[in-house]
């Protein structure tokens, strides 16, 4: 069984079912993805190098790690979706790579990378993850449900651990992380990183365009400033 964290990147669950991947949609405290078999359990967490960098930056990376330690009895997996070279960082993520040259004062590329290194190494020294590489978003499809097959349909559904809690029960902060999931585009990893950098959702949505875009990319900050904008009842296509 395939379990796939809701707030996590919502092409990879696309992809999945136009390839007619069945899984399971949830709320997950930590991991992005669960892979349940009839005798091995995975948790699976996907970054992506610039997301691993940022991640590190703000510690939230180790408390990430730490949350994988609480599935007792499952194999861990950190997948790394895409390369760190000069070439596909800056055809993939340009903006935002530059902003985080910038803001954390590295004046090159073979910089970025030595600090990336570094926190790879730090994670198999330290941390019982397997650290896996994927060339991009259709290689990460492709080893999810391969892994799924692999390990077996169980026979009945499986209790698994680390789902969300009920409402009124979630703290200020995990609240604040589902208001800007629920935005096209973000999901739980780029909702942190806005939080991280601005503190408040009052913050988030009174920041230009620009600062916006130092963060989530030029799309998603376009979007996020005209949604804050956008009447209600105005949407296109529900308009009398």
């Amino acid at each position: 069984m395939l379990v796939v964290d809701t707030r996590e990147d919502q092409v990879i669950p696309k992809m999945l079912k136009e390839k007619g991947a069945d899984f399971k949609l949830d709320m997950l405290n930590f991991g992005d993805y669960l892979v349940l078999g009839v005798e091995e359990k995975f948790v699976i967490e996907r970054k992506t190098p610039l997301d691993l960098l940022l991640s590190a930056e703000h510690e939230r990376i180790w408390d990430q790690l730490k949350g994988l330690e609480k599935f007792d009895g499952y194999k861990k997996i950190l997948l790394l979706e895409g390369e760190f070279s000069k070439e596909y960082i800056l055809t993939h993520y340009s903006i935002e790579f530059l902003w985080y040259q910038a803001k954390y004062h590295l004046k090159d590329f073979d910089r970025s990378y030595n600090r990336y290194m570094g926190i790879l190494t730090a994670i198999a020294k330290s941390w019982n993850v397997n650290i896996i590489s994927m060339q991009d978003k259709n290689a990460t499809v492709q080893f999810l449900m391969t892994l799924n097959a692999k390990v077996g349909e169980p026979q009945s559904d499986v209790a698994y651990v680390s789902t969300v809690p009920k409402k009124g029960r979630r703290g200020s902060d995990q609240e604040s992380i589902d208001v800007l999931a629920a935005i096209d585009g973000i999901g739980g990893e780029k909702a942190r990183n806005l939080l991280k950098e601005f503190g408040t959702l009052k913050k988030i949505f009174g920041a230009t365009e620009q600062k916006l875009t130092g963060v989530v990319g030029e799309k998603i900050a376009k979007h996020i400033v005209e949604l804050r904008g956008s009447q209600f009842g105005n949407e296109q296509g529900n308009q009398d």
